[in-house]
This record gives C-alpha cells, sequence and structure tokens, in this order.
C-alpha cells in the first residue's frame, strides 16, 4: 500500500529532475548561440553568468531561475559597445505568452557605452516581450518596448520565438542568430 506523502515525495523528485533536465537543454541552446556568435565575431559579455537574482535564500521564489540570459559585443568594443546583440531565455514568459520564449535583440547606441551601464540600466525585458507579443519580428523596436530593457540604445532590433519550437542548432541559426545579425551589420 502506498503513502500518498510517498507519491508526493516522488513527484517533488521528479519535477526536479524534469526542471534539470530542461536547464540543460537551454544551457546547450546557450552555448550553441555562443559558437555561432563567435563565429561571427562576436563575445558574450559574460560567459560564466546567465543569471543574477538566484542568491537570496529567505525569497523562494528566487531559487529557480526564471530567465537566462546571454549578451555578445565585438571585441575590438567590449570597453566602448556601439552594437550589442542580447538572447534572454524567458522560462516564466511575459504576461502575452503561454510559455517560454527567447527574446533576441540587436541593438546599437549612438555613443560608446560599457557593459556595466547596459547590465546595471536592465530593469526589465516585459515590455519588450509583451510589444513582440502581437508582431514577434524580426522588427524595430519602439522606444517604449526597448527603454527598461536597453536604456541607452538608439535603435533596436527584436524578434521572440517560443522555446519549444527551437528544436536544434539550424533552427537557433535561421530563427534567432541570423536575423539579429543581420539587423546589426
Amino acid at each position: 500500500m502506498s503513502d500518498q506523502r510517498d507519491d508526493t515525495g516522488r513527484s517533488v523528485t521528479a519535477a526536479i529532475q524534469f526542471l534539470q533536465g530542461v536547464f540543460r537543454e537551454v544551457a546547450e541552446l546557450l552555448g550553441e548561440a555562443d559558437a555561432m556568435m563567435g563565429d561571427a565575431g562576436w563575445q558574450p559579455t559574460e560567459k560564466g553568468r546567465v543569471s543574477y537574482g538566484m542568491s537570496n535564500a529567505n525569497a523562494p521564489d528566487g531559487w529557480v531561475a526564471n530567465y537566462l540570459f546571454r549578451f555578445y559585443v565585438r571585441p575590438a568594443e567590449a570597453s566602448a559597445i556601439r552594437s550589442l546583440v542580447g538572447l534572454v531565455v524567458r522560462l516564466e514568459p511575459p504576461a502575452s505568452f503561454d510559455q517560454p520564449v527567447v527574446i533576441g535583440v540587436a541593438a546599437k547606441y549612438s555613443a560608446p557605452t560599457d557593459w556595466n551601464r547596459v547590465f546595471q540600466g536592465w530593469e526589465a525585458s516585459d515590455p519588450t516581450g509583451d510589444g513582440l507579443a502581437a508582431t514577434p519580428g524580426p522588427r524595430p523596436l519602439t522606444p517604449d518596448e526597448y527603454a527598461d530593457f536597453l536604456p541607452g540604445a538608439s535603435a533596436v532590433t527584436g524578434l521572440v520565438v517560443p522555446l519549444c519550437h527551437l528544436s536544434g542548432a539550424a533552427d537557433l541559426q535561421q530563427r534567432v542568430i541570423a536575423p539579429l545579425l543581420a539587423a546589426i551589420l
């Protein structure tokens, strides 16, 4: 006879294992993006960090990453950024979506900026994601759609793709990387 508490415990274990599998797949996606962007002459701003909100043990909502990110710059512009490509994997998506999405952006800056200024100014990607919900792009974003995400940018092209629609490297290249690079060049 099975105790319901044991069934609950096994369900918790299965849920954690499932989530770890999702994170492994997202890590593979980011690794593929790194390779593709590297081949195109871009480098990640921070290769070892994919999130920054998981350090508070008193806030259990922060124990599981609800988004992961990667931003890329040209090596020659690393300290004076004029263009930036970014990917944000929203595992807990903006309100306009009912499934995880990848938000991609290609930003241009009229004056050189540095990564710390971009990173510290980033408040939210929800307006970008919600704006792209109706027209997924790639398309130019309005300042209202990117101001909280990429402050100081003079022009931003964005796109959004449901995460589960990216079934491999070819999909990532065709649906995300190539359009973003085309927008920034």
